[in-house]
């Protein structure tokens, strides 16, 4: 997938300035204009798949799926940073 990412110019790699043996990527202008552009579609699909849920229940399942991932997130190759 970053291949074919790189491949479009929505991501560059680049070596890591820490550690040679690493790549960076780094998201090029077009990649943020197509992130922007697809916002408002992702958000009609976010609203689609949560549509049955009441508010409330929207902000458990929320507050559950972070959960669930934050559980996981050590055995990821790629671990989210906290904020």
């Amino acid at each position: 997938m970053i291949d074919r990412l790189v491949a479009k110019g929505l991501l560059t790699r680049k070596v890591s300035e820490k550690d040679r043996r690493a790549r960076t990527l780094h998201v090029t202008e077009a990649g943020l204009e197509t992130l922007q552009a697809s916002a408002p579609t992702v958000e009609v699909a976010q609203r689609r798949m949560l549509q049955g849920l009441d508010e409330d229940e929207r902000a458990e399942f929320l507050r559950l799926m972070k959960k669930a991932l934050q559980a996981v997130n050590d055995f990821s190759r790629a671990p989210l940073k906290e904020e």
